[in-house]
């Protein structure tokens, strides 16, 4: 869409109109990745926890975990708690392989607390 609509200029208008119908219609999953791709974190992050909340949402950590990978920078707390979420879960189906996906995501949260300089949070 972008692409066809910024040689007419009229970008920005399509842009606003897209994501207020997005919104509209509880499209928080396509919006998400939306802001994912325009490197706008704090409006995914936005999406993300009214996906989470909404009746219709099933579960399925990929795009939480995309999140909290693109937070890891600029927002670790965020990253460090969405993390913490899907390794919660992870441990709650129980099996080897749950168990194995959890501790690397156990690891991206040492990672997190490590450049926050609260490892003694880690290990608390």
């Amino acid at each position: 869409m972008h692409q066809l609509a910024q040689p007419q200029k009229v970008w920005p208008d399509i842009r606003t109109k897209t994501l207020e119908s997005l919104a509209q219609k509880g499209e928080h999953a396509l919006l998400t990745e939306i802001f994912l791709e325009e490197d706008k974190i704090d409006r995914a992050l936005e999406s993300l926890e009214r996906m989470m909340a909404s009746k219709y949402y099933w579960g399925g950590f990929t795009l939480q975990v995309k999140v909290a990978q693109a937070a890891s920078e600029k927002r670790p707390k965020e990253a460090i708690r969405l993390y913490m979420q899907v390794v919660e879960s992870l441990i709650g189906q129980r099996g080897r392989n749950n168990y194995a996906q959890a501790a690397g995501y156990l690891r991206l949260v040492r990672e997190a607390y490590l450049r926050l300089g609260e490892l003694h949070t880690w290990e608390c």
